[in-house]
């Protein structure tokens, strides 16, 4: 149980983090690229300074594929944000784990309880009431493309997903730091093409940003492939998704002073209801 703590709290570090640089004038592109480039180098300590340094193929495809899915996510992120969609991303960012489940269950034989199904139905609507606002969108085809770009982000983010899920099923738990190498490796990578090529040197402020956001950024996707090794996929995704809703939640309403409406409140309630369903029979 405590490596879905640990995973809540740098996921939703990582989130809280980058709602802070929002109000501030860093580049967000810059800042996600050089975050990608410190969460390369500080899985790398990580897999030096782990148990186990073996690696394989298939965890060197597996990260990789990760790794790929990651960096587009924040590529599509970024005009997402543009049109004032941030509880919109949060949201399908946190349904996209309806997709590792659905593989879960459909190709590698995971087999929710009645309860635990119920807990993935009310984990999935408290992420809606919880995240689901007014969107402004400017624009005769802004709606359109919103959509299209949300439908993106959620395949995206849906597939990085499943490939950690898949990570537990074909590759070896002794290789998890390798797969966080190899992920932001190839995230790394992407990224330096695109510092490169639009030819902007960051600031100070940017280095720093990005440099912090990287740890957990790793430590998250560590911490989750941990967490597989002990719960299936319909109890890891669920969990951190309604967690993490809720974590970032109080943290806006107590520290950043955001009000709280019904719904919200609502929603923080069903996502209790949620988690207490989904350790039911486990």
């Amino acid at each position: 149980m405590i490596y879905l703590f640990l995973t809540i709290i740098f996921s939703s570090t990582f989130i809280l983090i980058f709602r802070w640089v929002q109000g501030r004038d860093e580049d967000l592109t810059t800042v996600g690229a050089i975050s990608y480039i410190a969460s390369a180098l500080f899985a790398a300590l990580l897999f030096f300074f782990s148990d186990f340094q073996t690696y394989s193929v298939t965890a060197t495809l597996l990260g990789a594929i990760n790794g790929i899915f990651y960096f587009l996510g924040y590529l599509l992120l970024i005009p997402i944000l543009f049109w004032k969609g941030v509880a919109l991303t949060a949201v399908a960012s946190r349904l996209a784990m309806l997709m590792p489940i659905i593989f879960g269950i459909l190709f590698w034989g995971e087999r929710p309880s009645f309860w635990q199904t119920l807990g993935i139905g009310f984990g999935t609507f408290s992420l809606l009431l919880i995240g689901l606002k007014k969107t402004s969108m400017r624009g005769s085809d802004a709606p359109t493309r919103i959509i299209l770009l949300m439908l993106m982000f959620f395949l995206v983010v849906g597939t990085s997903r499943t490939a950690q899920e898949a990570f537990k099923y074909y590759g070896n738990p002794e290789e998890a730091a390798f797969y966080v190498l190899s992920a932001f490796s190839i995230a790394s990578f992407a990224s330096i093409f695109i510092l490169c090529t639009r030819k902007r040197r960051p600031t100070f402020s940017e280095i720093i940003i990005g440099a912090v956001v990287g740890i957990p950024n790793s430590l998250q996707t560590f911490y989750l492939l941990k967490a597989l090794e002990q719960f299936p996929g319909f109890i890891v995704f669920p969990i951190i998704s309604a967690g993490g809703l809720l974590f970032t939640t109080s943290i806006a309403v107590f520290l950043f002073k955001e009000p709280l409406s019904k719904r919200s409140a609502l929603g923080i309630a069903i996502a209790i209801l949620a988690m207490a369903l989904l350790n039911i029979d486990h």
